[in-house]
Order: structure tokens, then sequence, then C-alpha cells
């Protein structure tokens, strides 16, 4: 027995057969090209997602300017300072948490609180990312459009947290891992 799919001679096929068997090659050009265009779309829109570094989402600009400063003054060579400001010289570290993953993380500093009036802190990630939000001074709002800046803290870097300055922050892997350091005034 023969098992081979019979061929089709065109020559043998009628104009409207002709029109048709082209219509149909045509539509699968059109499908492949749509495929190819929707895989194109998807690979693009991951690598903006994961593979390039995030940037801070949102941040006003009167803190640009105090963001770039706190970068520029770090108080150890091995991490960067991320915020609204940068860490007073005359400050001493008195207090460190331990380490924090999403399944320790006490749900207070996932929520809208502040730092006791003299006291500054230094969210240290030491793996992952962590988001830290910062309303406006003296704003005990907790609604999402008064935010003043949003930043994202990556491994090596250190968030500041201002006395008195509402804030929260939020893991964004699920392999994050962070400690808050706590300093006063040395007088």
């Amino acid at each position: 027995t023969d098992y081979r799919l019979p061929t089709t001679d065109y020559r043998l096929l009628s104009p409207n057969e002709t029109l048709y068997v082209n219509m149909i090659v045509e539509n699968l050009n059109l499908n492949v090209l749509l495929l190819v265009a929707a895989l194109l779309l998807v690979a693009v829109s991951y690598i903006f997602t994961t593979l390039l570094p995030s940037s801070s989402r949102r941040s006003s600009a009167s803190s640009s300017a105090a963001l770039s400063a706190a970068m520029a003054s770090s108080s150890s060579p091995s991490s960067v300072q991320v915020g609204p400001c940068a860490l007073p010289e005359d400050v001493r570290a008195y207090r460190r948490t331990d380490e924090f993953t999403p399944t320790t993380v006490p749900r207070g500093l996932l929520r809208h609180h502040h730092t006791r009036a003299g006291v500054w802190g230094l969210a240290h990630v030491l793996e992952g990312e962590l988001e830290y939000v910062v309303y406006p001074e003296a704003s005990s709002s907790q609604n999402p459009a008064d935010v003043d800046a949003e930043y994202v803290v990556r491994k090596g870097e250190a968030a500041v947290i201002r006395p008195q300055n509402y804030h929260h922050v939020r893991l964004l892997t699920p392999t994050t891992r962070f400690y808050v350091e706590f300093f006063t005034r040395s007088s």
C-alpha cells in the first residue's frame, strides 16, 4: 500500500480554486506575521519589566536634588544611600533590627508609620529589592495620592529614613532581605 498523500497539480485547478488556494496561503502568511509580532511584543515587555534595572517609580521634583546629595554622601563606603536626604554627620548608630524577609517582616513596617523624634533610620537591603515610600513631612495622610516619593532600594543600597517622617516599605522580590539601623544625635 502507498501511504503518500496525493499531490495536486495546480495547473489542473479552476481559476476559483486557484484564487481560494492563494487566499489560504496569504492568510497563513498574515497569521504567521501576527504571531511573530505578538511574540516580539511579549519579549520587549519582559525585557522592560524584568531585565532592565527599575528606577524610582515616581519622585517629586523637590526631592531629586536631595536624592543626588544622598547618593553622593554615604555613611559607609560599601553602601549607597537612597532617599530624600542623607544622614547627618553627627549621628551615631544605637540599635539594629534582625534581618527581615518576606515571611518575617513585621506588618508595622509594611504600613504607614514613622520613627520617633530625633531618630533616623537606615534600611539596608542585603538581597533583592525594597520599595521605600515617603509621605510629605508632617503628613499623617495614608492616601496614596499624597505620596511624596517612591524609591526602589536594591542590594547594597540603603534608604535614609528621616525622624517623624511617615513612610512604609514593600518587599519587591521573594528573596528580599533587609534590616534597619537606627541613629540618634551624638550629643
